[in-house]
């Protein structure tokens, strides 16, 4: 039967604060009976936590089904694996000592093997994180430590006795400069002065200005300072203007004629629209005129005829 046994690299990593449990980190290198790394194996480990003492009360049970690395290593973190028994998020580490007991399933799978019991022990920074949560600041206070900085002028100044800092010597006063320049030479208060090359292109002559020209139109020629001319007479649209001109007099002639032909249409239909209205005007009084005859006629007839009725005097033939 093949006796499984185990190396422990870093068997804790315990961190105190607030008495509240986080995961714990583990890590073996998993070896035979003979020494031997067992590679690539499965191997289940279980874990006991024990309060007081190697032989105290067991507080928590867990176990871990595990395969091991090429290295024989296992990595294991001590608070997830499967629970047998207790609260491992609720163990209050700041109340007593607390010991670890591991064990290991034989080859066979069948039992386990006690490979030993360890005390648990803080990492500095948890001695750091335990010291930090007993620190009595003497007020209950969380925030009247915080300052404020302000400077005013050349003073810098912490409230709640935090001291000042006077900036006076600090200043070298060469802010406030100006920059002029006369001929070649440009010049800069509380400062230096260069002066400029007096000319870079090799000219023949020692002056940045002699280059500069100037331009001008007279008549129908340009004209460039020490640089020639330029005859534009070639570029002359008068003919075009002209033709232009004579198109835009021969375009108002005819609109004239154009509206005086309809002013003479619509006067014309101005007439007829008179004449009609008089005749509309006499038709009207005509069938006013026939009206009043029929009307009258009527009248005649019926004083004429001796009963009301309109149908007695129809005859057989």
């Amino acid at each position: 039967m093949k006796t499984i046994l185990t190396t422990l690299l870093a068997l804790i990593l315990f961190i105190q604060a607030f008495s509240q449990s986080l995961p714990i980190n583990y890590q073996a290198v998993i070896r035979d009976n003979q020494g031997a790394i067992l590679a690539n194996e499965n191997v289940k480990i279980r874990f006991t936590l024990l309060q007081g003492s190697a032989n105290g009360t067991a507080v928590y049970l867990e176990e871990h089904q595990e395969t091991t690395n090429q290295f024989g290593l296992i990595n294991i973190q001590l608070g997830t694996g499967l629970v047998l028994g207790g609260d491992f998020y609720q163990i209050d580490w700041s109340l007593l000592d607390y010991y670890l007991k591991l064990e290991i399933q034989n080859g066979n799978g069948q039992g386990f093997t006690d490979l030993g019991t360890s005390k648990f022990v803080a990492v500095p920074y948890a001695n750091f994180a335990l010291n930090a949560a007993n620190v009595n600041n003497n007020d209950t206070s969380a925030t009247n430590e915080i300052q404020s900085i302000t400077i005013n002028n050349n003073i810098i100044n912490l409230n709640k006795n935090g001291g000042t800092i006077d900036l006076s010597p600090y200043l070298d006063n060469t802010d406030s400069q100006t920059l002029t320049r006369t001929g070649n030479q440009i010049s800069i208060s509380g400062g230096n002065n260069i002066t400029l090359p007096a000319d870079q292109v090799f000219d023949g002559d020692s002056s940045v200005f002699n280059e500069l020209q100037a331009i001008s139109f007279t008549n129908d020629t340009l004209t460039l300072s020490n640089g020639g001319k330029v005859y534009l007479g070639a570029y002359d649209n008068s003919q075009a203007i002209l033709f232009n001109a004579q198109q835009l007099v021969s375009f108002n002639s005819k609109q004239k004629t154009d509206s005086a032909t309809f002013i003479n249409l619509i006067q014309l239909n101005g007439n007829d629209i008179s004449n009609n209205t008089n005749k509309l005007l006499l038709l009207s009084q005509k069938v006013t005129s026939d009206s009043l005859l029929l009307q009258s006629q009527l009248n005649t007839h019926i004083n004429l005829d001796n009963d009301l009725d309109s149908l007695n005097e129809l005859q057989v033939l």
